[in-house]
């Protein structure tokens, strides 16, 4: 947010009578929760969408070899050179 912005909201505020300060903090909450839900049910919405995609059995063997890293102690993950991974698979 802008300083100028900023500064017209807080001005507005401090100029709010106080029956109206609650409505006001309600309401930045529920604007708030309302863009985090949006959000979450946008996110969920993708993953049934493209869960069938990533659930067959194509997709299992494309990120197959990222599932062995992924399961590699952090110290052993630099060992993946183009070189090591050749030795591996001979």
């Amino acid at each position: 947010m802008n300083t100028a912005t900023k500064r017209l909201i807080i001005d507005e505020i401090d100029n709010l009578p106080d029956n109206l300060a609650q409505e006001l903090l309600d309401f930045i909450k529920n604007l708030r929760f309302t863009k985090r839900k949006e959000k979450i049910l946008t996110a969920v919405a993708s993953e049934e969408v493209l869960s069938k995609d990533w659930l067959s059995p194509e997709e299992e063997e494309v990120w197959r070899d990222l599932y062995f890293v992924a399961a590699l102690p952090e110290e052993n993950i630099g060992m993946l050179s183009k070189e090591n991974l050749a030795k591996q698979n001979n």
